[in-house]
């Protein structure tokens, strides 16, 4: 293969999978959508939180900054709440 070929590849599959978590993002009910994208800080929120990284980076391999992105927070706040 091509070096050419291998990096459109691996862009396809980047984007396929980020669709991928898009659509399950979309699947969450809205109570939880609006939990995950609050600012609040309260345990509760953050739990929610936490279980959808994880969730995110195991089922769909994302690094920390496709995390970020898609829940619209900073990869640093993913980082933490992954530790």
């Amino acid at each position: 293969m091509s070096e050419e070929f291998k990096e459109l590849t691996q862009e396809l599959v980047q984007k396929d999978t980020l669709l991928q978590a898009q659509l399950f993002m979309e699947q969450l009910p809205s109570e939880t959508l609006e939990k995950i994208y609050s600012k609040s800080r309260k345990k509760e929120y953050v739990k929610i939180r936490r279980e959808l990284i994880k969730t995110l980076r195991e089922q769909f391999e994302l690094s920390t900054i496709s995390i970020g992105k898609i829940i619209k927070k900073d990869h640093s706040t993913i980082s933490h709440l992954l530790h």
